[in-house]
């Protein structure tokens, strides 16, 4: 009797284990399924990257999209800071990219502060190396070194020309209306206390008088 219920026992004991076993995985992945971050179990949803939107403004600008510029800084050697975001430059500087004066640059888009509306200033994105980035208006220049560029001032009295690459240092000369200079160099004021001045310096030599004239009393030569 025994050797006849013997086989059938050890069936119902194969069974049962099987059973037990099954459960216990099934009970297993569930609770992992509940309370891992595993994206086998749960999909995640990529966060999109901010996308920063130009703000608009009314009024005429110095350039236009699709127009060039020529970056100017305090020194041809000294690389000048494209924030990723129009504004003023970051003390901070990792990570952001930069752009060496007397680069021509295409303007790629145009906008005001868009983190302190209260900034009258105006900026544009522009690229160097490939990377883009955001620069003020004051740091571009309508002209190339070299350039021949005529004597055109608003009042139509000739251009003031500075001793140094600052409005304080004195007068070198006046520069007469209409006439024809070469675009020596450029570069931003070197004074140590600027009190926000916002030119770009041009050296020309122009008769007895060499100095820096302000870019706005210079025209292209071809206009």
């Amino acid at each position: 009797m025994q050797s006849t219920f013997r086989p059938f026992a050890t069936l119902h004991r194969r069974r049962a284990f099987l059973a037990l076993t099954t459960a216990f995985l099934s009970l297993a992945m569930a609770a992992i399924a509940c309370t891992a971050n595993d994206t086998l179990f749960i999909q995640l949803t990529a966060t999109p990257s901010p996308t920063i939107t130009p703000t608009p403004f009314q009024g005429e600008t110095k350039f236009k999209r699709g127009e060039f510029g020529v970056i100017v800084g305090v020194s041809d050697f000294s690389a000048v800071v494209l924030p990723p975001i129009p504004q003023p430059a970051p003390p901070d500087v990792s990570g952001v990219s930069t752009c060496f004066p007397t680069a021509r640059v295409e303007i790629l888009d145009i906008s005001r502060n868009t983190s302190n509306p209260d900034d009258p200033m105006i900026y544009y994105q522009v690229a160097c190396a490939g990377v883009p980035g955001w620069i003020a208006e004051y740091q571009l220049s309508r002209f190339v070194k070299f350039e021949n560029a005529v004597i055109r001032t608003k009042d139509g009295q000739g251009a003031k020309v500075y001793k140094q690459p600052d409005v304080n240092s004195g007068e070198a000369g006046v520069c007469p209306e209409g006439t024809s200079v070469s675009i020596m160099s450029q570069t931003l004021t070197t004074a140590r206390n600027p009190q926000n001045d916002l030119n770009i310096y041009v050296q020309v030599s122009c008769g007895a008088a060499f100095g820096y004239v302000l870019e706005p009393d210079l025209a292209k030569a071809t206009q």
